[in-house]
């Protein structure tokens, strides 16, 4: 998942220095966690490491998304987390975007898309997500 280039190691689009442990032990930890989620549903995916971005600013409704899952054609392409929700939330809250975005990941393989409806809903349950979406506030 990690692209070492110089002193720093790339994730996504953020980038992280070496010597930032903590954030590497907690994305290698949950990196995991969502192979092991790939691996226990079968999830035909491109790229089946965690990907991490930068949270960007939030919309107009003042929102920003923690978690996406970008699908093809019934193909997982990816899962990623915002980098300061990997590094500041509690592990019930990382876990729980986790879960969420690998519904989404499950939902796509059998559908060829996904949305917050009753069928992405019903498989965020058996993940043991909560079946909505959440995001962070202004």
């Amino acid at each position: 998942a990690a692209i070492h280039i110089g002193s720093k190691y790339y994730y996504m689009n953020v980038t992280i220095d070496q010597k930032s442990e903590a954030f590497k032990k907690r994305y290698q930890y949950y990196n995991n966690e969502t192979k092991k989620l790939f691996k226990k549903y079968n999830v035909n995916v491109l790229n089946s490491n965690l990907l991490v971005f930068v949270m960007d600013k939030p919309d107009d409704e003042g929102l920003t998304t923690i978690g996406q899952t970008l699908c093809f054609r019934k193909r997982v392409v990816y899962v990623q987390i915002a980098d300061k929700h990997l590094m500041f939330s509690s592990h019930k809250q990382i876990i729980d975007t986790v879960r969420h975005e690998v519904a989404h990941a499950i939902d796509c393989n059998r559908r060829g898309t996904s949305n917050h409806d009753e069928v992405w809903e019903k498989i965020a349950k058996e993940l043991g997500a909560l079946p909505e979406p959440v995001y962070t506030e202004k």
